[in-house]
């Protein structure tokens, strides 16, 4: 259980191709005030991570933020196969 209402974490994870970052900053505050920033494509996970942070804070302002970051030690995000694509443009024309 959290004994301190100010604080900050970091934690860092490679998986995936990408590497997350999420930096937690915390304040005194007399009700639970949470501010989730997430990269846009992530958006729709605000709520569900708000409601995550609710049984660890009863109180303060919660400020978390999340950054993706692409490739990291496992190489690209994204990882084309052009046979495969070559085999559905040929199926297309």
């Amino acid at each position: 259980m959290i004994r301190s209402m100010t604080g900050y974490g970091e934690a860092v994870r490679e998986e995936a191709g990408a590497r997350y970052r999420v930096e937690i900053r915390t304040v005194n505050h007399r009700f639970f005030n949470p501010n989730v920033k997430v990269p846009g494509a992530l958006q729709r996970f605000e709520r569900p991570i708000v409601e995550w942070l609710k049984p660890f804070f009863r109180r303060g302002h919660v400020a978390l933020s999340l950054f993706v970051e692409p490739g990291g030690e496992q190489g690209p995000g994204l990882v084309v196969d052009v046979e495969r694509a070559r085999a559905y443009a040929e199926a297309l024309r």
